[in-house]
């Protein structure tokens, strides 16, 4: 916890000093911020330290590669570094300041913004050259070609002889989403320039090369290695009388306010008349607080912002969730899934839901029902059925749960 404090003061202070020193047009001491700011991933065993990669730090790009290597006993190729991705964002915006800068548009639709993007490429060319001088490096992994403050740094990483690999983790869509992001991948995004980009399934692949943002030779599709965890979960018994709800919220083109309103309240309800259930409401960062619930809730439930989710997994005999990644996870942990439906007319949304399977309760009693069925239901271990493996190999990639071998091999032979 105290090296954890000692390293949050040093970004905070890092942050300012960093400004100065591009402002001043200081590429070394901008390079000796980033040296200071570089954090050895101790979680991921190397007997030596052969090739070392800087990860632009994000927490869901993070955990796949921690699943792709934190049990390999053996490696002895890569050494990981994480670096605070907001350190290379106060470089980008102190070069593009006063410009409007979005993700998932990153064309260059000026010659003012091309000079200034080609002025940001030089100093960001400088700052890691030094840096190599300092500390000799081989590879950078960011995991969002679309951020617009990152897209542009393959190019020079690239012009300095070092690899840059990007681990695209937005890879799940409904089928709105996914017309919607293939006209925006192709209209507001110019070509990427990564060395190579990992997805985690076919179609996230088809669209990044059909909107010519990827050529067919860069993009390889791994699956979602941080979802292999959920395997080892599997064969393990859950606590009984327990419910994980993974809350509901808004997404691109639709609210699901009511949805997420009902599905609460008809929780609160079932906690009152079952107190021996244990209920959790998890949020998620970013998008909930306690404040989403009421201020006095039944004491057999309570809120969760940071837990992890896997450990949640792990403890869930139900869980109960709506077009989320978490879903598809819990098919592969062998939880009892229940998916909210109140009010909801699912063949004229059905292009707003991800495929699943029939997990759904259309009404509080038939909600109430299949609770109370799977809290009873004893546990068994069993294989996927055909729709489960379909569901998690077409959005997650990973229905054999090697995805991170393959993603560990993805890196090993590209750097």
């Amino acid at each position: 916890m105290l090296k954890r404090k000692i390293n949050e003061i040093i970004l905070y202070f890092s942050k300012f000093f960093l400004v100065l020193f591009v402002k001043l047009n200081s590429p070394l001491f901008s390079s000796i911020i980033l040296l200071i700011n570089l954090r050895k991933v101790k979680k991921i065993y190397t007997s030596k330290d052969v090739k070392k990669i800087i990860i632009l730090s994000k927490s869901n790009g993070y955990e796949d590669i921690l699943s792709a290597y934190q049990k390999n006993k053996t490696n002895n190729v890569n050494a990981f570094y994480s670096l605070p991705r907001i350190l290379i964002k106060k470089i980008f915006y102190n070069f593009l300041k006063n410009e409007k800068c979005y993700d998932y548009y990153t064309i260059d639709f000026d010659e003012n913004i091309k000079q200034k993007k080609k002025d940001y490429k030089l100093f960001i060319k400088k700052v890691f050259l030094i840096l190599n001088r300092f500390w000799k490096f081989d590879a950078i992994i960011g995991f969002n070609p679309f951020y617009h403050a990152e897209h542009d740094l393959p190019e020079p990483i690239k012009e300095i002889g070092k690899k840059f690999l990007s681990i695209h983790k937005e890879s799940l869509c409904t089928v709105k989403e996914n017309a919607y992001y293939l006209k925006i991948y192709k209209e507001q995004n110019k070509k990427y320039l990564a060395n190579k980009v990992a997805v985690y399934n076919e179609y996230e692949k088809n669209k990044l090369v059909d909107s010519n943002f990827l050529n067919i030779n860069q993009v390889e599709v791994t699956g979602c290695a941080r979802s292999s965890n959920c395997f080892e979960i599997r064969n393990t018994k859950p606590t009984d009388n327990k419910i994980v709800y993974f809350m509901i919220y808004d997404q691109k083109f639709i609210k699901w306010t009511n949805l997420a309103n009902s599905t609460m309240n008809f929780l609160l309800h079932y906690a009152l008349n079952n107190p021996s259930v244990n209920i959790i409401f998890k949020g998620k960062t970013g998008v909930h607080s306690k404040n989403n619930l009421p201020k006095e809730l039944p004491s057999n439930c309570s809120f969760e912002l940071d837990y992890d989710a896997h450990k949640l997994l792990k403890s869930a005999k139900v869980v109960i969730c709506f077009n989320s990644t978490i879903l598809f996870e819990a098919i592969i942990a062998n939880r009892e899934i229940i998916i909210p439906n109140f009010g909801i007319n699912r063949s004229k949304l059905k292009d707003f839901i991800y495929k699943t399977p029939d997990y759904f309760a259309d009404s509080k009693e038939i909600f109430f029902k299949m609770i109370d069925e799977k809290l009873k239901k004893p546990y068994v271990s069993k294989k996927f059925s055909k729709e489960e493996e379909y569901c998690i190999n077409f959005y997650l990639g990973n229905a054999d749960g090697k995805a991170g071998y393959r993603l560990k091999n993805f890196i090993d032979k590209n750097i």
